[in-house]
């Protein structure tokens, strides 16, 4: 099939990196839908698997396939640049590699862009995160009440009303000239939650929205190409992005609904950055403070808006390098005190995410009896994690009642829905309420 520039419609933008289990799926996907009006750019940064080579095999069948092979390892942002330069498309998809599109989403989105008059961002209603082999969530990012929405701010609004965000570019398709004309693109050299700065600053910039009322992508969990990790640089990545969107707001005269819009984007980075913290040595502490002294201006618009998140109130208060310090000693102590409350002499860390893990390591080393993490993802069920064993819940079924007494579990997840999911969960399977207790590194229960 063959296309010409004035005629491409969508282009769907595929960073690709070591994923030659799932990227057939995922090209296939797309060229399911209608691609008569559609390209596909595959950008393979620079792949050590077969991914390259099925890259190269579905481009010579298909016209609409374009192929660009990173000469380095540049990382997904940098990718995710590079095909938003050379794509022809009025309208961008994002499409990670081991996911995939479902149903005839695209054909729906055209026929909604040319209703609503070329909206600068569509943004789906619907996505599904499938846990192997055929496990499947539906997750809903707006209700109908977004219909009675006349102006970006509105818009704007009644996401941070809902709390319903979700800070992930393939919920969204965008306007190339709005990328562009913005030099809206993604940071470089972020190892972690990459698009979360791109998506903030994208609403804010948008001047029209339009919003596609059914499922359209589907996200595939523990697939192994995109990993929480504890370290130095990921808790570098939270804090420049926290920095950017910061001087986002100061130079920029944003209404109060998009002041306030950002400022909640800026509590996940935060969230995200305290379990890094926890794990850090000292030296990568005083590191990381000569990068908070670099934003400290910008930074200064935390004071007075995050009043149940007193990073900065240390910072401000001790400098940099003594303020972190004393913020981490802080949360550890908080963690200590939540254990000790609920006592027990099994203990295990609920949820594989980074809180779980920097919690895990934290325990273990101030001597707590941590059994091992659980998880409700049965792929990772007997996998481990720097010697802890991820299991499912379930595997503390059938254990006698006297048993169960004497286990307790602290909750990381970072959303107030699946906590009390987990806590029923937890629950049914017979521990007692008074050994069961959770940790939240964000007022409002940030997804992390």
């Amino acid at each position: 099939m063959s296309n010409s520039d004035s005629e491409i419609i969508f282009s769907v933008v595929i960073p690709v990196f070591n994923v030659e289990d799932y990227l057939h799926t995922c090209i296939q996907s797309v060229l399911d839908q209608d691609t008569s009006k559609s390209e596909i750019i595959l950008v393979n940064d620079c792949s050590t698997d077969k991914s390259g080579e099925i890259c190269d095999s579905f481009a010579k069948r298909n016209d609409c396939i374009k192929v660009t092979h990173n000469k380095r390892n540049c990382g997904v942002s940098i990718s995710r640049n590079k095909g938003i330069k050379v794509a022809k498309g009025k309208y961008i998809v994002f499409l990670d590699s081991d996911d995939y599109l479902v149903g005839k989403g695209l054909s729906s989105a055209k026929t909604l862009i040319k209703e609503k008059q070329q909206p600068d961002v569509v943004v789906i209603k619907n996505f599904l995160t499938r846990r192997e082999p055929n496990s499947y969530t539906t997750h809903e990012l707006f209700n109908d009440s977004i219909d009675n929405c006349n102006t970006p701010d509105d818009v704007i609004s009644t996401f941070q009303e809902s709390r319903s965000f979700y800070g992930t570019c393939w919920c969204y398709i965008v306007k190339r000239d709005v990328i562009i004309d913005n030099e809206l693109y993604f940071t470089p050299n972020i190892s972690f939650a990459e698009d979360q700065e791109f998506v903030a600053k994208l609403f804010c910039i948008s001047k029209s929205f339009a919003f596609y009322k059914g499922t359209f992508y589907c996200k595939r969990t523990s697939s192994g190409t995109l990993t929480q990790k504890l370290n130095f640089e990921t808790s570098v990545s939270c804090l420049k992005t926290v920095g950017r969107l910061c001087k986002f707001i100061d130079n920029n005269n944003f209404s109060y609904a998009k002041k306030e819009f950002l400022h909640a984007r800026i509590q996940s980075p935060l969230a995200q950055l305290t379990p890094q913290l926890i794990s850090l040595n000292r030296k990568e502490i005083f590191q990381l403070s000569k990068i908070v002294e670099e934003n400290l201006n910008s930074l200064e618009l935390l004071e007075n808006k995050s009043s149940n998140f007193d990073l900065f109130f240390f910072i401000k208060t001790f400098g940099p390098h003594i303020g972190l310090l004393l913020y981490r000693q802080e949360v550890i102590e908080e963690i200590i005190m939540l254990i000790d409350k609920i006592g027990g002499e099994e203990l295990y860390v609920f949820s594989k995410n980074l809180s779980g893990k920097s919690i895990a390591q934290l325990l273990r080393k101030e001597g707590y009896p941590v059994e091992g993490i659980l998880d409700n993802d049965e792929t990772t069920a007997g996998t481990f994690f720097s010697n802890f064993k991820i299991n499912p819940p379930s595997t503390l079924r059938g254990r006698s009642k006297d048993d169960l007494a004497k286990i307790s579990v602290l909750i990381c997840n970072q959303h107030k829905n699946s906590v009390d999911t987990i806590y029923e969960q937890l629950r049914n399977i017979g521990l007692e309420k008074k050994r069961i207790t959770h940790k939240l590194f964000h007022p409002h229960g940030a997804t992390i």
